[in-house]
């Protein structure tokens, strides 16, 4: 996998980015597309509050 650049969190080579802040995160990081630091802050629950229903999506 390619390199993108250092971990915000500790600096590391990372190669993936968070979904919600998208900060470049390295695999010990990172859980489910998501950082550890948006984890701790909460921001996961902001994310569901925007999910598209079915009926929406193919109406």
């Amino acid at each position: 996998m390619r390199m993108m650049g250092s971990c915000h969190i500790c600096g590391k080579n990372a190669s993936q980015s968070c979904s919600i802040c998208g900060s470049i995160t390295c695999d010990e990081h990172i859980q489910r597309g998501v950082c550890t630091q948006c984890r701790k802050e909460g921001k996961i629950e902001k994310k569901k509050d925007r999910d598209i229903s079915y009926t929406d999506y193919y109406s």
